[in-house]
């Protein structure tokens, strides 16, 4: 059992949580209507990475707080919540100037899992050397106090969780009683961000609070649900073992070709840790002798598993380059090399205590790992960017086979190395990158780029000044996939339409459409897309060039609803 580093009572520490809580929720809301309503407050327009990072402290700021008061001393617990907001406002501060979109300037979510991650270890290991302190100890952090901690934290988190959820499930109960008697109160409270986040948030504090008042409770639920968790030890420990003797079977080959083979076996090695845990768990008590094998089992099976998935990476590495993925998994990889050959080692002493200390160890350095992951050190898209532009200029892909698409969505980085590509000497690359074109899948056959041809209809009609130049100049800048008709050879038709009392023609199809084309200025515009099954266009365009289409009247209406224009979508009904 820890001892509590303050002795603040616990009806004050109640009221504090319940304080932060209201305020964190009203924080998210006052930032919310900067982005919601009328449209985006200037504010944000002129700050928009200072927008997002407000939304990150609003997020995630309260809970270094929340759970270290009562266990921190206020000395302390002020420097970890200021040390906690520099982290914050640092990697969003990044995060933001690489991921977020210019019309969004939201955290990544990437970035939330790694800073709820890092502030959850960072408490943890704090709570442990303030625990040790207060025993009088050196005030290093000791294997039994970080494990009492983190559990306590992840009980706390959990039941806050359930709480909230459990609240709203009984609101929406009466909610539904209250609307079958035709009283809406509840209805219209539940649709107001004014009440539901401070509410939602309080709540949680509240949670967080009683499930720290008893932690006798948390205690004893924490011991039944990593007991029973134990017992799972030796079915995944034989699992993994029987896999390992398969290979020299089945040999290396169906294992690699597979995309999803490195992530089972990450995940596999992350379970052998997870439940070799649950069978040491503090070490003051010995586990029966049967998961005593298995977790020393497990902890050798490390080894080979953690090796053949970074063979494996390598491997994909080395002939596809680094991704995102990628880059996580080698994260990964560097986190369970360091479980694999300590948890190894454990598994040769008496009482595997080699396994804490190397648990401590692993909690720093996963801090560091997942900091650097969301710095310019390791930022996986920087280096997916540089990695795949890199293979595609020394000629590793070609043009066809690179997704130039992929480059706009890549963040920063992805529209500095487009932008980049566009003056690039090959005349086939700089074209793509200025299309955006995605790579041609193995199915698609490949079509030739040729004129726009359209056929004025009916024969011998002429088609107007400037719209065949229209639609070429449409078709460019639409990035149209190379496998998809683009009216360059025969059978795209064009023919006047008379629409809403205005000269327009129809083409088509057009990527298995039909485009309604109006003058605009000296040239033509695209007005709007007519759509037909995929098994009508052919009839539908021989009547466009024999008889010619014809206006009919709305099926539906559109509606209006303050403000709001709600337009009919129909469910086709075959080529009617």
């Amino acid at each position: 059992m820890t001892t509590r580093p303050t002795e603040t009572p616990l009806a004050w520490l109640g009221a504090l949580r319940l304080g932060i809580g209201l305020g964190q929720g009203v924080a998210l809301y006052a930032l919310g209507t900067l982005v919601r309503g009328a449209g985006v407050h200037p504010l944000v327009t002129a700050h928009p990475r200072a927008y997002g990072v407000a939304v990150l402290l609003a997020g995630l700021a309260p809970f270094p707080l929340l759970l270290g008061l009562g266990h921190f001393r206020p000395r302390v617990l002020a420097g970890w919540v200021l040390a906690a907001a520099l982290l914050i406002l640092g990697l969003g501060w990044h995060d933001l100037g690489q991921n977020a979109r210019p019309d969004l300037p939201l955290p990544s979510p990437r970035l939330v899992v790694a800073l709820s991650a890092i502030l959850f270890i960072g408490h943890a290991l704090l709570a442990a050397r303030e625990a040790d302190r207060a025993r009088g100890g050196r005030g290093l952090p000791r294997y039994a106090d970080l494990f009492e901690a983190s559990w306590r934290g992840a009980l706390q988190l959990a039941q806050a969780v359930a709480f909230v959820g459990s609240f709203w499930i009984v609101f929406w109960v009466g909610d539904q009683m209250f609307r079958a008697i035709g009283i809406g109160a509840l209805n219209s409270l539940a649709r107001r961000h004014a009440f539901v986040l401070p509410v939602s948030f309080g709540l949680g504090a509240l949670a967080v609070h009683a499930a720290d008042a008893r932690e006798d409770m948390a205690r004893g639920l924490r011991r039944l649900a990593l007991g029973l968790e134990a017992w799972l030890t030796p079915l995944l420990a034989v699992l993994v073992a029987a896999f390992l003797l398969a290979l020299p079977v089945t040999g290396l080959g169906p294992l690699l070709a597979r995309s999803y083979a490195i992530p089972s076996l990450l995940f596999a090695a992350a379970m052998l840790v997870l439940l070799t845990n649950a069978v040491h768990q503090d070490g003051r008590e010995a586990p029966p002798r049967l998961l005593d094998l298995s977790a020393r089992l497990a902890g050798i099976l490390l080894v080979p598993l953690t090796a053949l998935a970074a063979w494996g990476l390598a491997l994909r590495v080395l002939e596809y380059g680094w991704t995102e993925a990628r880059v996580a998994g080698a994260a990964a990889l560097v986190l369970l090399a360091l479980y694999a050959l300590g948890y190894a080692a454990a598994a040769l002493r008496p009482g595997m205590r080699l396994l804490e200390p190397v648990n401590v160890l692993a909690a720093g350095v996963a801090i560091l790992v997942l900091a650097a992951l969301n710095t310019p050190l390791a930022d996986p898209v920087r280096l997916s960017v540089a990695s795949q532009t890199g293979r595609l200029l020394r000629g590793e892909v070609p043009p066809e086979r690179f997704d130039f698409a992929w480059l706009a969505r890549a963040g920063r980085d992805g529209r500095q190395a487009r932008e980049a590509l566009l003056t690039n000497p090959n005349p086939v690359i700089a074209e793509r990158a200025g299309n955006r074109a995605r790579p041609r899948r193995s199915w698609e056959a490949p079509v030739a780029r040729g004129p726009v041809r359209l056929e004025a209809a009916p024969a011998g009609a002429a088609l107007p000044a400037g719209l065949l130049a229209a639609v070429e100049a449409e078709l460019q800048g639409a990035a149209a996939e190379a496998s998809r008709p683009q009216c360059t050879e025969p059978g795209c038709v064009a023919r006047a339409l008379p629409l809403e009392g205005r000269e327009a023609w129809l083409v088509g199809p057009v990527h298995g459409d039909f485009w309604a084309m109006v003058p605009k200025g000296e040239g033509w515009r695209r007005l709007a897309i007519y759509r037909a099954p995929f098994h009508c266009r052919e009839r539908a365009r021989g009547g466009i060039a024999e008889t010619g289409p014809r206006p009919l009247p709305p099926r539906l209406p559109e509606l209006e609803a303050n403000g709001v224009r709600l337009e009919p979508v129909l469910p086709r009904r075959d080529c009617g």
